[in-house]
Parts: C-alpha cells; structure tokens; sequence
C-alpha cells in the first residue's frame, strides 16, 4: 500500500464534500473508491503533525528575516 500524500487527502475530502451536497458522478465515486483502497491511512496524523511543525518553522524563520 501507498502512504497517503497530504494534498491527496485535502482533495478527496474536498471532493466527499462536494458528493455529499449532490455535486458528483457515481462513476467519480467509484473511481475514488479504487483508488483510496489502494493507500495506507496509518500515518495521517503523524504526516499531518510533521507538515504542520514544519510550517511553524518556516513561518518562524520568515518573521526573523523580516526583523
């Protein structure tokens, strides 16, 4: 199984979003379906953690530069 990239996970839920107000296909579902079968959700958290961190980070570095 694949890891999950984070952008992926943003856009599928954007996309559940949308299916869930009507505004999709089946076969986008069922397409969707496939390929989120196809990864490994396990490290999430610890992806979404790790990006949020590094962010900070930067955003830190930034107002230091700007100084």
């Amino acid at each position: 199984m694949r890891k999950i990239p984070l952008f992926r996970l943003s856009e599928i839920m954007d996309f559940w979003n949308g299916a869930n107000q009507g505004d999709y296909y089946s076969s986008d579902i069922e397409e969707l379906l496939i390929e989120v079968s196809e990864y490994d959700f396990t490290d999430v958290k610890d992806d979404l953690i790790t990006s949020l961190k590094s962010f900070m980070e930067y955003e830190k570095k930034l107002e230091l530069q700007n100084k």
